[in-house]
C-alpha cells in the first residue's frame, strides 16, 4: 500500500488517523480522519478477496474438502466497472462532508473574519457544498450490486473514534456508511424506524429507544431523530439496497432523498433495472439517478474468438483476457476436488451459457458441481459436472436465465424487480383460509349438535309411548347463528 495508507481492509472500528496536505480538507476532521484517496490498484487490492488454496488441499479428506470449498460464496472480484463505481462514491462522500463546516475549529472566528475584512481587499468568495448528493446502482439479478456495495467495508471503517482534533478536544464517533436494505409493503415510518434502529445498532447508540420511550412514535418523528444522529455523528454516506420495491411507494423515495438534501448526506440507490424506471417517472428523482460514470452492472458476454484462440490465451499470463475470462479465471484454480482440472474453451463456454453471464450464477454452479463430485469415483470437475450443478443450483432460475440467453426482453420485464414474497398477503390469505375452515368446522358442530337433540327427543318420546314428532326439515346454518370474529384474530 502507498505511504499514505491508515486503515488495514476490513477494520470495521478504528481510532482517528488524519492526514495532511490536503488542502480545504485539512481542517475537516471528518474528512481528514477518512482513508486518503486510492488509486484504482488500490482499491482492487482491498476489495479482491478468495479463501486460501494450495495443492495440498487436494488430499484432504472429503469433509473437510467440502467446507473449505464453501467459503468460496463470499469471494469477489473487483472489475474495472467496480473500481469506476467505488472512486466516484469515496470522492462524493468527501464532497458531501465539506459542507459540514461546523466541526471545523474557529469556524465561527473565520466567518466574522470574513464579515469585517476591509472593503475593496479581494475575496474568491466562499465554496457551498451542492445538493446533488445521491446516485443510481443498478443491475440485472445476480450481477453483484449487494456484494459491492458490502465491500464498502474493505474500503472504509464504518466506525471512526474522534477524541482530538488540531490540539482541542473533539469528542465524536463517526460513522462513515449506513445499509439498509428495503422491504416489500414498508410504510414510510417503517422505513424511517428500520434506518434509525440500523444507525443505533452500527453505533451502539439508543435514540430509538429514548424516541419509543415517549409513546407511539411517528414516521417523521423517526426522521427528525435520524437527522440529529446523522449530523451528531458525521454520517457520510446511506445505502437504500433493493430501492426497486419501493415502486408503489415512491413518497419513500421521497422521504429519503429530501434526508439526503437537508443533511447532505451521500445517497446511494442500489436496485434492478426497474429501479430506473422509477426514477424516469418523477422529475424530481431523475437528476438524482444520474452520475458521471456507468452505474449499470451487467451481465458477462462470451468473447467472439475460436476455440484454438481462447484455449491459446488460457495459456499465455500476459494475454489480455476478455471481463468474463478475467472473472473466471479468478476462481477456478481453487479446486477442492481430489484432482484439479485445467480451464478449457469448452469449459468455460459451458459454465457462460449455464449462467447466462451472471456472476452469481456462475460461482454457485462452480460451487456445487465440486459438491456433488467430492468424495465420489469422479472426483473432478467436468462439463457433465457443470450440467448436473446447474439443475441443481438453478432450479427455481431456470426459466430466468433461459429467457436471458434467448435476449426475451418482454418476458424479462416479470424478473425486473425480482421482488421478495409479500408476507403481508400470504397471511391474509393463510387467514381466510383458517377461518374458512373454522367456519366449516362450526357449522359442522352446530349441526351434529341439532341432529343429537332430536335423536334424544325422539327416543324419549318413544319410551314415553308417545308418538314421535315428524322430522322437522333441516334448518339452514345463518351467520347469525356463528360466532364473531374478525380476519386479525387468525393471523
Amino acid at each position: 500500500m502507498s505511504p499514505d495508507y491508515k486503515y488495514p481492509p476490513g477494520a470495521r472500528h478504528v481510532s482517528a488517523i488524519y492526514s495532511t496536505n490536503l488542502g480545504a480538507y485539512e481542517n475537516n476532521p471528518l474528512i481528514a480522519a477518512l482513508q486518503p484517496s486510492w488509486d484504482a490498484e488500490q482499491i482492487a487490492g482491498s476489495m479482491t478477496w478468495w479463501p486460501n488454496h494450495d495443492a495440498s488441499c487436494h488430499a484432504l479428506t472429503p469433509s473437510i474438502r467440502a467446507e473449505m470449498l464453501m467459503e468460496l460464496q463470499d469471494g469477489f472480484e473487483t472489475l474495472p466497472q467496480h473500481v469506476a463505481i467505488m472512486s466516484a462514491i469515496l470522492g462524493a462522500m468527501r464532497r458531501c462532508c465539506f459542507g459540514r463546516e461546523a466541526y471545523v475549529h474557529g469556524h465561527t472566528e473565520s466567518i466574522l473574519a470574513r464579515a469585517v475584512a476591509p472593503e475593496g481587499q479581494h475575496c474568491n468568495g466562499v465554496r457551498i457544498a451542492g445538493t446533488s448528493n445521491s446516485m443510481l446502482i443498478h443491475g440485472l439479478p445476480g450481477t453483484g450490486k449487494s456484494s459491492l456495495m458490502m465491500r464498502m467495508s474493505a474500503l472504509l471503517p464504518q466506525l471512526i473514534d474522534h477524541t482530538e482534533f488540531q490540539g482541542k478536544p473533539w469528542p465524536c464517533r463517526q460513522v462513515t456508511f449506513l445499509r439498509v436494505a428495503v422491504q416489500q409493503n414498508w410504510t414510510d415510518k417503517a422505513l424511517a424506524q428500520a434506518i434509525l434502529e440500523e444507525f443505533d445498532r452500527v453505533a451502539g447508540t439508543n435514540y430509538t429507544e429514548r424516541l419509543n420511550a415517549k409513546g407511539n412514535a411517528s414516521g417523521y418523528a423517526y426522521l427528525m431523530k435520524f437527522g440529529l444522529a446523522a449530523n451528531n455523528h458525521g454520517l457520510g454516506m446511506l445505502i437504500l439496497d433493493e430501492v426497486q420495491l419501493l415502486k408503489s411507494n415512491t413518497t419513500l423515495l421521497n422521504f429519503v432523498l429530501n434526508f439526503s438534501t437537508t443533511n447532505n448526506v451521500l445517497l446511494v440507490l442500489v436496485g434492478t433495472p426497474s429501479s430506473v424506471e422509477i426514477m424516469r417517472e418523477d422529475p424530481r428523482f431523475m437528476r438524482r439517478a444520474e452520475t458521471v460514470f456507468d452505474p449499470e452492472l451487467k451481465r458477462f458476454e462470451f468473447p467472439a474468438i475460436s476455440a484454438a484462440q481462447y484455449d491459446a490465451m488460457l495459456l499465455d499470463p500476459m494475454a489480455e483476457a476478455d471481463l468474463w475470462t478475467w472473472f473466471v479465471q479468478a476462481f477456478w484454480p481453487r479446486q477442492f476436488t481430489a484432482k484439479p482440472v485445467a480451464l478449457t474453451h469448452a469449459l468455460s463456454l459451458l459454465l457462460h451459457h449455464l449462467s447466462a453471464g451472471i456472476t452469481h450464477y456462475a460461482v454457485s454452479i462452480f460451487i456445487t458441481a465440486q459438491l456433488l463430485r467430492i468424495g465420489t469415483e469422479k472426483d473432478y470437475l467436468d462439463e457433465d459436472a457443470l450440467k448436473e450443478a446447474y439443475v441443481v443450483s438453478c432450479s427455481t432460475s431456470m426459466e430466468y436465465l433461459e429467457d436471458l440467453r434467448k435476449s426475451r426482453w418482454e418476458r424479462l420485464k416479470k424478473y425486473a424487480d425480482f421482488s421478495h414474497v409479500s408476507f403481508h398477503e400470504i397471511a391474509q390469505q393463510a387467514a381466510a383460509k383458517r377461518q374458512a375452515k373454522v367456519e366449516k368446522e362450526t357449522r359442522d358442530k352446530l349441526a351434529m349438535a341439532r341432529r343429537e337433540a332430536e335423536q334424544s327427543k325422539r327416543k324419549r318420546q318413544l319410551n314415553d309411548g308417545q308418538k314421535p314428532d315428524a322430522k322437522p326439515a333441516p334448518k339452514p346454518v345463518g351467520d347469525d347463528d356463528l360466532p364473531r370474529a374478525t380476519r386479525t384474530d387468525f393471523l
